[in-house]
């Protein structure tokens, strides 16, 4: 379905149609044990589940998404779920660190060649809307980093990394055998600032250039409350009994409670939105003002509202595929 749905020639008719069908194998037989109000609900998807965008699947009887009905959320296991609850809780200080519009690494492409990744102008502005965000309409702040351009050096970014208790990366992301690191035990990268002008060779290019998941997956991130994965299907990897083995699981092994992340391609995330939801007009500055999931899941259907996600045709298409990529994995039950 991830497939299907993320690929730019998916037709309206037929997702629908499969939508529908996933929430009567998913949904309808336990319809009746879930609140009628609506509210938090998370799930916990085994294996291949996990590539099921559940906010999207569709009530046929009263022509709604899941997501219209509940505030959605994903984890691994239970077992992780009651690891994350027994984590000691952390009250949000004013500590965020926001990375896009970097510098571009090289790669090696499908037939051999080296060639530079191509640039993401357009985050630069994702960045700044994050950081007017989190920073309560400042336009400067000490406790909000910004990193762009040459500034997101891998050496710089892991030091962040380990104090900063909101983090959004907006960048290319890639599997192993798409970034050309050779470590076995890397499921995932994303792209940093390049080191150093020139084509680089083989080991420079995975070791300085990119931020690979074996590395974050060591960090102490105990203090990180959400990281947001801004990047092409940030979510992908390796199905594994208990998850999917990327980016996301690699951050909530170095401790931060919740990730943000994507089944597949999109073009706009809107976590402006997410985060005026979840903190308010004061960002960091004050109190949040919901859950995570209470927040992304007010933003998909405003989203969903403004939109016209029920309309057949090329635009709704467009808009069902942005927001029935993104999900959010971690714990559910705090801010």
């Amino acid at each position: 379905m991830s497939t299907e749905l993320g690929s730019s020639a998916a037709s309206w008719s037929r997702c629908w149609a499969t939508l529908q069908q996933l929430y009567d194998v998913f949904v309808r037989p336990w319809a009746v044990d879930l609140p009628s109000a609506g509210g938090p609900l998370a799930i916990s998807p085994h294996e291949e589940l996990f590539r099921v965008p559940f906010s999207a699947l569709v009530d046929r009887t009263v022509g709604t998404f899941l997501v219209q009905h509940y505030d959605l959320s994903l984890f691994d296991s239970a077992r992780s779920l009651v690891h994350l609850a027994a984590a000691p809780f952390r009250l949000l200080q004013r500590d965020a660190l926001l990375i896009g519009n970097v510098d571009m690494p090289f790669v090696r492409g499908p037939e051999g060649k080296i060639e530079q990744l191509p640039p993401l102008s357009t985050t630069q502005t994702e960045v700044d809307l994050a950081f007017e965000a989190l920073s309560g309409g400042s336009t400067l702040s000490d406790d909000v980093t910004r990193l762009s351009g040459s500034a997101a050096e891998k050496s710089v970014v892991l030091e962040r990394l380990r104090t900063a208790q909101v983090v959004h990366i907006a960048t290319h992301g890639a599997l192993r055998h798409d970034c050309d690191v050779a470590n076995p035990h890397v499921d995932g990268c994303l792209a940093l600032s390049r080191v150093s002008d020139g084509v680089p060779d083989d080991k420079r290019m995975a070791a300085e250039d990119f931020l690979v998941a074996g590395e974050v997956q060591e960090l102490n991130m105990e203090d990180c409350v959400l990281v947001v994965l801004s990047a092409c299907s940030s979510g992908a990897g390796r199905i594994h009994p208990e998850g999917v083995l990327g980016m996301p699981r690699a951050f909530r092994i170095a401790g931060a409670r919740s990730v943000i992340a994507t089944r597949w391609a999109v073009e706009d995330l809107g976590m402006r939105m997410f985060y005026e939801e979840w903190l308010g007009s004061d960002g960091l500055n004050g109190l949040p003002q919901c859950t995570k999931a209470q927040a992304l899941s007010k933003a998909i259907r405003l989203f969903i509202h403004d939109h016209q996600c029920f309309e057949n045709g090329e635009d709704a298409m467009w808009a069902l595929r942005q927001w029935a990529s993104i999900f959010l994995i971690g714990f559910p039950g705090d801010i």
